[in-house]
């Protein structure tokens, strides 16, 4: 019987290796196609799921307080101050302290005779500012204040430079109590009893005019220390009410803008324009809410 010839099969290594891998890749395929069906039928499912829920228990709609639009928190205190020209005789000055978050401004008029104490011994503010203008003054308040975090900022001008701010932001109505017929060495006044619209330059004679005011004699018992504290308190009273009018001055960011570069270019202060810049936003709204603003005035 003849012998059959004997066949081997021959596979090289690397054929071998190349179905490995086929296989392999095969089977990690077929893996990820099998949980990717399984994982679409979850999903499926669970929207079937929450439609029907929906359909059978319907959601209860819910009424939510609108948030409030007012979003500014934290309290400043500003340093304001009015100057002759020379920077030798204070006219009016007073500390604000603004609470945005309650939004509250109060009113702390203070007298420029006030004594705050000074290496060896005392001063009065009006001396501060003639010693060192300005950022003096509010060295020396802080002295007499003993503010724990100080004054955060001030803001100052000439009596020039007071005329042209309330002429640029506009004229203020003033309620006159009496009527007045004021003549002195350096300025007049007459002003009609009753409700008075003044611009800067009689606004300022007011001003001045209140700081020469006495207190009648059956309220200097009640005040305490000087007399000067009267007109102090009196100017305060003005003062807070040129605050009210501004406060509710209708404005928008381009026009805020304007206004700050031109005050800017008239004050004497350590604000600043980054100052202005990260609290654009909160000024606007200030403005926005002027007629909310609860403004009194404190010894």
């Amino acid at each position: 019987m003849p012998k059959q010839p004997y066949s081997l099969e021959f596979q090289p290594r690397e054929r071998r290796r190349r179905d490995q891998v086929l296989r392999f890749l095969g089977g990690f395929c077929a893996i990820v196609l099998l949980l990717s069906i399984v994982s679409a039928v979850v999903v499926l499912r669970s929207d079937l799921m929450e439609q029907l829920r929906g359909a059978l228990f319907p959601a209860q709609p819910t009424t939510e307080p609108p948030p409030d639009a007012w979003l500014h928190t934290g309290s400043a205190l500003f340093l304001l101050c009015e100057t002759d020209d020379a920077r030798q005789n204070i006219r009016f000055c007073a500390l604000v302290r603004a609470d945005v978050e309650r939004r509250q401004l109060h009113v702390f008029p203070l007298s420029p005779g006030a004594m705050t104490p000074f290496e060896a011994g005392e001063r009065s503010l009006e001396q501060a500012l003639r010693g060192g203008g300005p950022k003096e003054l509010k060295t020396a308040i802080e002295a007499l204040i003993e503010e724990e975090d100080g004054i955060d900022r001030y803001i100052c001008c000439t009596d020039g430079g007071f005329v042209k701010i309330v002429n640029l932001l506009g004229s203020v109505t003033v309620q006159v109590a009496e009527r007045v017929r004021y003549s002195g060495s350096s300025f007049t006044l007459t002003l009609a009893e009753g409700s008075q619209r003044l611009q800067g330059d009689m606004l300022l004679r007011y001003f001045r005019y209140l700081g020469t005011l006495k207190p009648p004699p059956a309220d200097a018992s009640e005040l305490p220390g000087s007399p000067e504290n009267y007109a102090a308190l009196r100017q305060g009273e003005l003062l807070a009410r040129v605050l009210e009018t501004y406060i509710a001055m209708e404005t928008d960011a381009p026009r805020l803008e304007a206004l700050f570069n031109s005050l800017m270019n008239i004050l004497d202060t350590d604000v600043t324009v980054n100052d202005f810049y990260t609290r654009r936003e909160m000024l606007l709204d200030i403005l926005a809410n002027g007629d909310q603003f609860v403004i009194d005035v404190k010894e």
